[in-house]
C-alpha cells in the first residue's frame, strides 16, 4: 500500500481560491489518483491529483483534474455525487472501525457519510457539512458537457473533529484513499490512489486504504 507524508501548513480559507491553489500546489503533498483498477471494463483515465496539507485543526485537500466531460447535475449536498464529475476522499475514524466518505462534485456539492461498510452509511447533518469549506474554479451551477476536454480544480478544508471526534487529539497517521470517478459521464471511470483488488468498481473497501503520515 502507498504511504504519503502530509506536511503541516496553515491554509487561511478567507484567501481567494487562486491563492489557496498556488500554496497547496507549491507546499502540499502530491497524491496521484492514477490507479486504473478495472482497465478492461473502464479503460478511460483522466489526469487527477490531490495536494494535501494539515494543521492542528484542519485537513486541506486540493483536487486538480484534466479530462473529458464535465457533469454536475445536482446543486444540493448529500445527493449522488458519484454520478457526476467527482473526487472522493475516504478516511478511517481512528479506533472505531468506521470510515467517513467525502464525495465532492466539481461544482462544490458534497456528500459526507460515516459507517463501517457500504450498507450502513449515516449522512452527516447539513449543519456539520456546512463547516467544511469548499472553493473551486467552477461556479456552483449545473454542467452537462460531453466529449470535450476540461480542466478544473476544487479545494476542501475538513475540520479534524469530524474525523476524530470533538476534543480528541489528531493522530500521527490516518488510513485513507483518494478517488476520481464519474459513473454516468460519457466516459465513466473509477481511479484511486491505492489499488483496489475487487472484480468490479467498489470504493467502499477500507482494507485497501493507504497511510497518511501527518508530519509535525
Amino acid at each position: 500500500m502507498r504511504t504519503a507524508g502530509i506536511p503541516q501548513l496553515e491554509i487561511d480559507s478567507r484567501l481567494d481560491f487562486e491563492a489557496i491553489r498556488r500554496t497547496l500546489k507549491a507546499e502540499g503533498a502530491i497524491i496521484p489518483i492514477d490507479r486504473l483498477n478495472w482497465p478492461e471494463s473502464f479503460p478511460y483515465a483522466p489526469n487527477a491529483n490531490a495536494y494535501v496539507a494539515h494543521s492542528s485543526e484542519y485537513l486541506s485537500i486540493l483536487y486538480e483534474v484534466n479530462g473529458l466531460d464535465l457533469r454536475a447535475l445536482e446543486l444540493e449536498d448529500n445527493a449522488h455525487p458519484w454520478e457526476n464529475s467527482c473526487c472522493e476522499f475516504f478516511v478511517g475514524v481512528p479506533g472505531s472501525g468506521d470510515y467517513i466518505n467525502f464525495e465532492l462534485v466539481c461544482n462544490g456539492s458534497l456528500l459526507v457519510a460515516r459507517g463501517s461498510g457500504r450498507e450502513d452509511r449515516v449522512k452527516l447533518s447539513s449543519e456539520k457539512v456546512a463547516h467544511i469549506v469548499r472553493k473551486g474554479s467552477l461556479e456552483r451551477k449545473i454542467y452537462d458537457e460531453r466529449d470535450r476536454e476540461f480542466s478544473w480544480s476544487i479545494f476542501l478544508r475538513i475540520p479534524f473533529e469530524l474525523i476524530v471526534g470533538e476534543g480528541n487529539a489528531v493522530p500521527d497517521t490516518l488510513q485513507a484513499n483518494f478517488y476520481k470517478c464519474a459513473n454516468k459521464s460519457a466516459h465513466p471511470h473509477f481511479l484511486s490512489w491505492n489499488p483496489i483488488k475487487t472484480p468490479a468498481p467498489d470504493f467502499h473497501r477500507p482494507e485497501y486504504f493507504g497511510t497518511l503520515i501527518l508530519e509535525k
